[in-house]
């Protein structure tokens, strides 16, 4: 029995057929179960223990979206630059695309985007 084979489209033409070697197909049951653990790691790296009700930080995730509760922009901006340096170290990057914050205050807000790194986050 032979290995799993694939080909590549770009621009209606296809690759030459090569095999698949390494690594598991997106969608697979393994593929979740790798990228949760992966990213158990990520979040125990950024220290998130204590009582739910007292902690400065909260991390809600589910599948592959996380959500970050902090009570200031630069704490915020302090632990995405951490989640992302631990990401980088472990193959994934951030989708800046797909990233957006949500400021809650009392009084309103002027700007629209705030940058992280390298990254400029819609607001």
């Amino acid at each position: 029995m032979a290995g799993p084979k694939a080909t590549v489209r770009i621009d209606n033409q296809y690759t030459s057929t090569f095999s698949i070697t390494s690594g598991v197909r997106q969608g697979d049951a393994p593929s979740s179960i790798l990228f949760d653990l992966v990213l158990e790691g990520i979040l125990q790296k950024i220290n998130i223990t204590g009582p739910i009700g007292t902690k400065s930080i909260q991390i809600l995730a589910y599948a592959n979206d996380v959500a970050i509760v902090r009570r200031n922009k630069n704490a915020l901006k302090d632990t995405l630059v951490n989640i992302e340096s631990e990401a980088r170290k472990r193959g994934l990057q951030i989708n800046e695309n797909k990233t957006k914050l949500m400021e809650v205050m009392r009084a309103a807000s002027n700007s629209d985007h705030c940058i992280v790194e390298n990254m400029n986050l819609s607001v």
